[in-house]
């Protein structure tokens, strides 16, 4: 099997250039090949994204840390854009904007705070520590 390792490495090499091709293709048209073309970018980055920092972070032993700054982090994300649409209507766009996007920062900051600076290496130390 680990003769024809090169075999798979070559297909899969393929696969993302043929993908590359159709994308880059549908991007360059007009209307609805070019919005989806878009979305399937949008989702390729996303996947890929995703599964190279959770194989990073698997490998590092920081996954807890990971996973807990990307819930907090699509909190502030959600919570931030209901703000934006809920003062919408009360205070002028731009202002309305900035408050969105400030809650989405603050959260984005707590997360990081949570995560990688101390709090939850204490909280995961208690629960897995000795006896526990």
């Amino acid at each position: 099997m680990a003769r024809f390792g090169w075999l798979r490495t070559a297909g899969r090499g393929l696969a993302v250039a043929a993908l590359a091709v159709l994308i880059t293709g549908g991007l360059i048209t007009d209307g609805r090949v070019q919005t989806t073309a878009s979305a399937l970018v949008a989702v390729w980055l996303f996947l890929g994204l995703v599964v190279v920092s959770l194989g990073h972070a698997h490998e590092a032993g920081r996954l807890p840390h990971h996973l807990t700054f990307a819930a907090v982090f699509v909190a502030g994300c959600v919570g931030g854009s209901l703000l934006w649409e809920a003062t919408t209507a009360i205070l002028p766009d731009p202002i309305a904007a900035g408050i969105g996007v400030g809650v989405w920062v603050m959260a984005s900051w707590a997360g990081s705070k949570l995560a990688y600076s101390g709090p939850l290496d204490r909280v995961l130390d208690h629960v897995g520590g000795p006896g526990g």
